[in-house]
């Protein structure tokens, strides 16, 4: 390990910990409970529906989550937030062990909870990772943030897809108690490493206006960024393409691979695989043209995306979620890294909430409509309309200057606004800072 690497620093390490624990947990959490939700529902529409209700509280609740981010301590937002999932998801799978088929209602309610939940942290998450580390180690951060999550998603779907087939066939109930009962461990153990945080409270004088005020405010700041404008729109219309994806991805394991959870968790796998081996490359990189790398890895996702169209064959569909997998850092990383960057640090948290809001509205949309979709086109061209809309949405991206034009501030020296400096970081081998209250 480098002597600059973001573990180093024990305060991203202990970050870093808590979420790789909870990703665990949550590799088998979606696609199981998205599958639970087929077989119990017995419709793929449903699934979409679901998925749809999960995306809303990010609509309905992120601009007053970016004004939380944006006012108290983040470090206890996260706590918080992994302390209500891990309790919600313990009591859903305690209700499903003594009844297996709960009734639709109660599915989308604990779905709409977490994501209200999740809605409150990623926002505080994202805004708090600066404050943790040096502006010349942020991009390394970021990857090596996103190779974990890949990593831990992947070791989850390897043990759920080596075990999911018998333990499903021989006692379906108990297999999903078990999965929701383990992301509730993980959400738990994140829980932990995050109390070992310092405080993160927002930097800056907090003032003491209305919500609605502090909204407008952070609005006014975006508008003032072209390149934050255009990414927002080149962001929703991406979504808007891929949002029915799910859906037809469940739709074309029952109908080309036999239905089965294991082939599903197969696919994750080569995703997630990709995913890591891009983030490193990622990380390795200099990354200065963040626009450039997100316009050719959103299109290199929307071809990987039309060409499962056409690979009714196990090995091509696996290969090309690989590829999907390998591109999609380049599409996230240096533009996340570059906001991070640019952002003074008392908007960092109604940023983050203003991107998931635009991203994440347009969702449901196109994930209520996945089971139309399916019904009126096919899967084959279902497949073949979101990756050529991925592509044409990403390719907009090059009409804009001030976007194809953005380059990754070169100083290695924190500002101000950085809220950590090179000299101030301790080292690996300093004892980690005690858990606070």
């Amino acid at each position: 390990m480098s002597p600059s690497h973001p573990l180093r620093i024990p305060q991203f390490r202990n970050l870093w910990l808590g979420q790789a624990i909870s990703q665990f947990g949550d590799a088998v959490y979606y696609a199981i409970f998205m599958f639970m939700v087929a077989k119990v529902t017995g419709s793929i529409a449903a699934v979409g529906y679901v998925g749809a209700i999960e995306t809303l509280p990010f609509l309905l609740f992120s601009p007053y989550a970016g004004v939380l981010a944006d006012r108290i301590d983040r470090r206890r937002i996260m706590l918080l937030s992994d302390v209500v999932c891990g309790l919600l998801l313990a009591g859903f799978a305690l209700y499903i062990a003594f009844e297996p088929k709960p009734a639709f209602w109660l599915i989308a309610s604990v779905a709409f909870t977490l994501s209200t939940v999740r809605s409150f942290f990623i926002p505080a998450k994202n805004a708090a990772i600066p404050r943790l580390v040096p502006s010349s180690s942020l991009l390394e951060a970021n990857a090596f943030s996103q190779m974990t999550q890949s990593f831990m998603l992947m070791g989850g779907v390897a043990l759920a897809a080596g075990v999911s087939a018998v333990l499903y066939a021989i006692a379906p109930g108990e297999f999903f108690v078990g999965t929701f009962a383990l992301n509730a461990i993980s959400f738990l153990g994140s829980a932990y490493f995050i109390a070992k945080l310092p405080p993160i409270a927002p930097e800056g004088e907090i003032a003491d206006r209305h919500p609605l005020k502090e909204i407008v405010a952070g609005g006014k700041y975006a508008i003032g960024r072209p390149e934050l404008l255009v990414l927002m729109g080149l962001q929703a219309l991406l979504m808007l393409c891929i949002s029915p994806f799910f859906p037809i991805y469940v739709a074309a394991n029952e109908s080309w691979f036999g239905g089965k959870p294991n082939t599903l968790l197969l696919f994750e796998f080569a995703f997630m695989f990709g995913h890591i081996l891009g983030s490193l490359w990622v990380g390795k990189s200099s990354s200065k043209w963040p626009g450039r790398a997100y316009i050719v890895g959103s299109f290199f996702v929307g071809l990987t995306v039309a060409g499962l169209a056409f690979s009714q064959h196990i090995a091509l569909f696996i290969l090309f979620n690989f590829a999907a997998g390998l591109a999609v850092p380049w599409a996230s990383i240096p533009v996340m890294t570059y906001l991070q960057l640019t952002v003074p640090d008392e908007y960092r948290g109604r940023v983050n909430s203003m991107l998931n809001m635009i991203t994440m509205g347009v969702h449901p949309v196109g994930l209520s409509l996945a089971g139309r979709m399916i019904a009126a086109i096919g899967l084959v061209w279902a497949f073949l309309v979101m990756g050529a809309g991925m592509g044409v949405a990403a390719l907009l991206g090059l009409f804009s200057r001030a976007f194809r034009s953005l380059q990754m501030p070169s100083s290695a020296v924190s500002t101000p606004g950085d809220g950590v400096t090179e000299e101030s970081l301790p080292v690996l081998d300093e004892s980690p800072l005690p858990a606070q209250g």
